[in-house]
């Protein structure tokens, strides 16, 4: 790897020191673009556990994040402190010049560099979000520098964790999981979530994602997860600054007075991540190295990390190291979890901060946990609320006819509908995209998963009929007589539904969730029985924006 002098003589607009400041970061190369242009990491700290934010893969509308990372740059470079000893943290704000300075997401050969890493689902031809894309996966996993450089730096440092920002969605969305089914990341992922506020997502569920980069790390034991900002244009600044603390705080290296013993690295991000204190215990010793691998003990068992293929094996009850497979995580461990946040869309408030302090970082992750039992119990709660409630239906007003654009009557219901309209183009796979336009200008673009076959979405002029914030209901989804709660509901209705006798049964809603049954609580995402179904914070915003008599085209 260069150093610092070196790289700031070669790239002097680079360089970090100068005759009267010294600057608390490192800048460090970490490859060049396909058109030469330099890939830069910004390093704070020398602390045995490095960790990585990485903004700017995608460039283009998701220039956004490249610009948050340069301002946590900034802040930290103003409140180095903040960093605790013991831990490396690097900021690299553009992993795609060549997009970035072309204003486009994929780099200067037009691949997406987030679809060219080597997983197991990883092709040529990819998806985004305007549809299929010839070629966006490369020629081959890794063939574009880009990519390539940003994976031998990460595994040359021994990074164990590193989050992905993109846009938009205001989302945290967990790594796939590896053949063994271990999802490495969901604590990182949720300790995220609630730190910023966005929603928790198990999973993409828009559109077909291969060659992604946090599922790939993932499954070399890396931590990795993906933050979608709410806006292509702002950059959530409140919301991601507690974020960055959040993910330092949980992979600060931390000393136990219990036991008198230390914990950091790939064994802390795994204790960490699996169950902590709960299941393994605290550590009993120090990390010890033997052949290739590091091994701790602890109060109910031992961790083996085997350094060659950077994962991690636990052993309850064991003593000394023990084998790790090679082919993927092992099995998970009795994992002590709290339910998935915003499980129907209601806010968890964030009330602290999560600072980077050792000392309290278990007291910090408790707090994490409970309040989000409470934000579930709290759901429950409102559910049983709603079962009690009359929820007759009442007509909406008739809209007013012939109404001028121009002048529209001010404050009279439905008539806000006139300047807004929703286009559906239902696309293959049972997925659809959703145009959102005021006075003729598009303002909005949404995913949704549409209709499986044999229940196809409906197609034809329709227009908003009633909304329901919250409708609990077994008519849509399963013959089996499994309830279902439908947040943010909005039934559409037309000629062509009314000639069925039952003109409401198609609408717009969230992602359902299960009442009872194995999945219950946990928000259900793929085809619907016809409806269109939105993420959670899409879900709520549509139905905000959308009146009664709102005109929808589906085609």
């Amino acid at each position: 790897m260069l150093v610092t002098l070196l790289l700031a003589a070669l790239l002097p607009g680079l360089a970090t020191t100068s005759t009267s400041y010294a600057a608390p970061y490192a800048t460090e190369l970490i490859g060049s673009s396909l058109q030469g242009r330099p890939i830069v990491a910004y390093r704070f700290g020398q602390g045995a556990s490095h960790i990585a934010f990485v903004g700017g893969i995608h460039q283009g509308d998701e220039a956004n994040s490249t610009e948050l990372i340069n301002k946590a740059i900034a802040y930290y470079t103003d409140k180095p402190n903040e960093i605790p000893g013991g831990l490396t943290v690097y900021f690299i704000p553009n992993a795609n010049p060549d997009g970035r300075e072309l204003k486009q997401r994929a780099n200067a050969r037009g691949v997406d560099l987030n679809r060219n890493w080597p997983t197991q689902d990883w092709k040529s031809d990819t998806f985004d979000v305007t549809g299929p894309v010839k070629g966006g996966g490369g020629a081959k996993p890794f063939s574009e520098p880009e990519a390539e450089a940003l994976w031998k730096y990460i595994q040359s440092n021994d990074i164990i964790a590193a989050v992905f920002y993109h846009a938009k969605g205001g989302d945290v969305v967990d790594t796939s999981a590896t053949a063994a089914g271990q999802r490495y990341a969901t604590t990182l992922a949720r300790t995220l979530a609630y730190a910023t506020g966005y929603i928790y997502l198990d999973s993409w569920p828009f559109y077909d994602i291969s060659g992604d980069a946090t599922d790939f790390l993932n499954s070399k034991g890396i931590y990795s997860v993906t933050v979608e900002l709410s806006t292509y244009n702002e950059m959530d600044w409140s919301q991601n600054l507690r974020g960055f603390a959040a993910v330092i705080s949980l992979f600060t290296p931390r000393f136990f007075n219990e036991t008198g013993r230390s914990l950091s690295g790939r064994l802390l991000a795994y204790w960490v991540s699996n169950g902590a204190a709960k299941v393994m215990g605290n550590p009993t010793g120090e990390a010890q190295e033997q052949s290739s691998k590091q091994w701790q003990q602890f109060e109910r068992g031992t961790l083996t990390l085997d350094r060659k293929s950077g994962l991690v094996a636990w052993k309850e009850g064991g003593a000394g190291p023990v084998e790790v497979p090679q082919i993927a995580p092992p099995t998970a461990v009795p994992v002590v979890t709290s339910p998935p946040l915003k499980l129907i869309g209601i806010p968890v408030p964030v009330k602290n901060k999560l600072t980077p302090v050792d000392s309290r970082s278990n007291e910090l992750r408790d707090k994490v946990n409970k309040l989000q039992q409470e934000a579930h119990d709290l759901e429950q709660l409102l559910f049983q609320l709603n079962q009690r409630m009359n929820r007759a239906p009442v007509a909406p007003p008739a809209l007013p006819v012939n109404v001028s654009l121009a002048a529209p009557p001010a404050q009279v219901a439905g008539s806000g509908a006139v300047d807004k309209q929703i286009k559906v183009v239902l696309n293959p796979g049972s997925v659809a995209t959703v145009f959102i336009y005021e006075k003729g200008k598009l303002v909005r673009t949404l995913g949704a998963f549409s209709g499986k076959s044999g229940h196809e979405t409906p197609r034809g002029e329709f227009k908003i009929n009633l909304k329901y914030p919250l409708l609990k209901t077994n008519r849509w989804y399963e013959d089996d007589g499994t309830e279902y709660y439908l947040n943010h509901f909005m039934s559409f209705t037309g000629p062509s539904l009314a000639a069925t006798g039952t003109p409401d049964d198609w609408g717009f809603h969230q992602m359902r969730i299960p009442v009872s049954g194995p999945n219950a609580g946990q928000m259900q995402a793929g085809p619907s029985h016809g409806c269109l179904a939105l993420s959670p914070g899409e879900a709520d915003w549509l139905f905000a924006w959308a009146t009664p008599g709102t005109p929808v085209s589906i085609s």
